[in-house]
């Protein structure tokens, strides 16, 4: 395991365990976790919990949305 990983690590442990507060108004710590973005929730195992599956869904909800919104502005066909 590298230098970086190891540190990663050991600050997600000390981050995780803090009962305080005080890590979460750090703006460097905070900096640090938004920016590594490497962070990965996993579901048992079986689907892994990303940025690229975030950024799927939330690209997939807005094409959804817009396609909602374009059939409710078509005018209706009244007889």
């Amino acid at each position: 395991m590298s230098k970086a990983k190891a540190f990663n690590k050991a600050l997600s442990n000390i981050a995780l365990q803090n009962v305080k507060g005080q890590y979460e108004k750090n703006p460097h710590i905070t900096m640090h976790f938004v920016v590594r973005k490497n962070l990965k929730f996993s579901t048992y195992g079986g689907l892994t919990l990303n940025y690229r599956l975030l950024l799927s869904l939330t690209a997939s909800c807005i094409t959804y949305l817009m396609i909602l919104l374009q059939f409710n502005g078509s005018p209706t066909r009244q007889e």
